[in-house]
């Protein structure tokens, strides 16, 4: 009705089990998507897409080659064999699994936190309750080993959001994951301690 066009960032897209289509198969001609290997697959693999909708596609072209790089052909042509010999495909599967494992061990260590997560997502967001704000407690969680985000990176204002912090569970071994969900846990259940100052 208002002939909007959409950008649709699809980069996490891939891990999501059993998800919706994307907006562009719904609506191809108002969609430009955008998905990546970075993400889903590897981090190292730094290959992006940009499909944009069909009478847009010259002038994405022209934008692309005045403000981008060219992708690393070495990537490129990783990311195709892998795409035509099935190994990114098994690759997305392993780390669907991980995923979901990383995420099980989270809700089962924070679940008394009301987290907040998506499946087989990288991060889980933790709600913070009073007295604790979320620079103190990501500076209290950083004393104990142990790195967090402030949700204030994430938001537009802060008049209209929920307070929390962005745990990832994509770094580190499994093990790491668990010692930190634990210092983490037990932060959530206490309440901050006074700021000691240097002399």
């Amino acid at each position: 009705r208002r002939n909007l066009l959409i950008i649709e960032n699809d980069a996490w897209g891939p891990v999501q089990p059993g998800r919706s289509p994307p907006l562009a198969r719904i609506a191809p001609e108002r969609t430009f998507y955008i998905t990546g290997l970075s993400k889903c697959l590897l981090p190292g693999l730094r290959i992006g897409w940009l499909v944009p909708p069909g009478e847009y596609v010259h002038t994405a072209r022209a934008r692309h080659l005045v403000s981008q790089w060219m992708a690393t052909p070495l990537m490129a042509e990783i990311a195709m064999r892998w795409l035509l010999d099935g190994s990114a495909l098994e690759l997305l599967r392993w780390q669907r699994q991980q995923l979901q494992r990383r995420n099980e061990l989270a809700l089962g260590m924070l679940g008394d936190a009301e987290i907040r997560s998506v499946q087989n997502g990288l991060h889980v967001w933790a709600p913070l309750t009073q007295p604790w704000r979320e620079e103190d407690f990501v500076a209290h969680a950083l004393q104990n080993g142990v790195a967090v985000a402030s949700g204030a990176n994430f938001a537009i204002e802060d008049t209209r959001r929920h307070f929390g912090v962005r745990i990832a569970l994509g770094a580190g071994s499994e093990d790491d994951l668990a010692n930190g969900l634990s210092i983490i846990a037990r932060l959530l259940r206490s309440e901050p301690e006074p700021a000691v100052l240097p002399f």
